[in-house]
C-alpha cells in the first residue's frame, strides 16, 4: 500500500508539480500511511516539508493541513522530539477548536494521541482532561451501551487515579462498574478488573463503600479463581487490613490468620507473601496489646526474613526488632 502511494505520489508530482493539491493530498497519504506501518522517521520525513505548502495552499486551518500536522506530531512523538510534538499537538487542537464545523472523527482521532502521548510523559491529568473530551464524543456517537464507551470511561478513570486524584477517579469507576456489569455481565474480565480497581481507590479514600467492594472482589475470586487460588490471597489480604484499619481488630486478626495458613499451604513457608502476612499479623497482635504473642511470631519469621529479604529490609528490621 506505501509502495503504491509513493509511485502515485512520484506521478503526480511529475504530472502536477509539488504544490497542485492533489500531490499534497498523495503526500499526506504515505504519511499515514507510513506511520500506521510503524516507521515515524519515514513519516516524518515526508509530512515536514509538507506541512509549510499545505498551509499556502489548502490554508492554515484547512482539513488538510491540521491533518498533516496532526500527524506529523503523533511521528515526533514516536521519535523522542516531545517538545515539537508537544507544540504541534495543541496548536492543531486548538484549530480544530476554533473551526466552524471541524471534522469530528479528526478532532477525537488527535485527542487520542494527544491523550497517548501524555500519558506516556506521566502528565495524567492533562490527559484525564483529553480523555474526558473523548469519552464525551465517544458516548455521544455511539450511546452508553457500548463496549468502546466502557474502555474509554475506564481510561479516563485509570489516568484519574494515576494523576492521584482519587476522589475524580472513584465516580467514573462506579459508573463503569455499572455499565460493565449490564452489558458485559458481572463475571467478564473486564467487570472483575474495573471492580478491583473501583475497591483500591475506595479503600485509599476510606470511602464508605470501600468494604462492600473489597468484600465483592474476594467473592469474584473465590468463584472464578478457587478459594485457594493466589487472587484470593491478595484480596483477602487487602480486606483484612481494611478492617483492621476500621478499628474492628479482632474481626482482622481471624482473617489474617486464615490467609496466613493458606499462604503457607499454597505458596510455602519461604513465599514473601508467607512471610509479609506473618508481618503483618505480628503488628496487629501488638495493637491488640499482646506484645507476647507478637515476639513468638517475629522470632520465627526473623531467620527467614533475613534469607530471602536480606538483612536491611523493613520486613527484616521489624521482626529484629519486635522479636526480642
Amino acid at each position: 500500500m506505501v509502495a503504491h502511494w509513493r509511485a502515485t505520489l512520484a506521478d503526480r508530482t511529475r504530472v502536477h508539480g509539488p504544490r497542485h493539491p492533489d500531490t499534497l493530498r498523495a503526500g499526506h497519504t504515505v504519511g499515514v500511511l507510513e506511520l500506521a506501518a510503524g516507521r515515524p522517521a519515514e513519516a516524518e520525513a515526508v509530512l515536514r516539508p509538507l506541512l509549510g505548502p499545505c498551509e499556502q495552499v489548502f490554508g492554515r486551518e484547512h482539513p488538510t493541513t491540521l491533518d498533516v500536522q496532526g500527524h506529523l506530531a503523533r511521528a515526533l512523538a514516536h521519535l523522542g522530539l516531545h517538545a515539537e510534538a508537544d507544540g504541534l499537538f495543541h496548536a492543531t487542537l486548538h484549530a480544530y477548536e476554533r473551526a466552524a464545523d471541524p471534522p469530528a472523527q479528526h478532532v477525537v482521532a488527535l485527542r487520542r494521541a494527544l491523550v497517548r502521548f501524555l500519558d506516556e510523559q506521566n502528565r495524567h491529568r492533562e490527559a484525564a482532561r483529553h480523555q474526558e473530551g473523548v469519552l464525551a464524543h465517544v458516548e455521544r456517537e455511539l450511546g452508553s451501551d457500548s463496549a468502546e464507551v466502557l474502555d474509554e470511561r475506564g481510561m479516563l478513570a485509570d489516568l484519574w487515579r494515576l494523576a492521584g486524584h482519587p476522589n475524580e477517579a472513584l465516580p467514573v469507576y462506579e459508573a463503569t462498574l455499572a455499565d460493565a456489569e449490564r452489558v458485559l455481565g458481572r463475571d467478564h474480565v473486564h467487570t472483575t478488573n474495573v471492580r478491583t480497581l473501583l475497591a483500591q481507590v475506595a479503600m485509599d479514600l476510606d470511602d464508605p463503600d470501600a468494604e462492600r467492594y473489597q468484600r465483592d472482589v474476594v467473592a469474584d475470586q473465590e468463584r472464578l479463581s478457587g478459594p485457594g487460588s493466589a487472587g484470593v490471597l491478595v484480596a483477602r489480604s487487602n480486606l483484612a487490613k481494611l478492617v483492621r484499619d476500621r478499628g474492628r481488630l479482632d474481626e482482622a486478626e481471624v482473617l489474617y490468620r486464615e490467609v496466613l495458613a493458606e499462604h503457607r499451604a499454597l505458596l510455602g513457608p519461604d513465599h514473601q507473601g508467607t512471610l509479609f502476612t506473618t508481618a503483618n499479623l505480628g503488628q496487629l497482635l501488638l495493637d491488640m496489646d499482646r506484645p507476647d504473642e507478637a515476639a513468638a511470631l517475629f522470632r520465627e519469621l526473623l531467620p527467614v526474613a533475613e534469607r530471602v529479604f536480606g538483612l536491611g529490609h523493613p520486613v527484616t528490621r521489624d521482626a529484629r526488632r519486635y522479636g526480642v
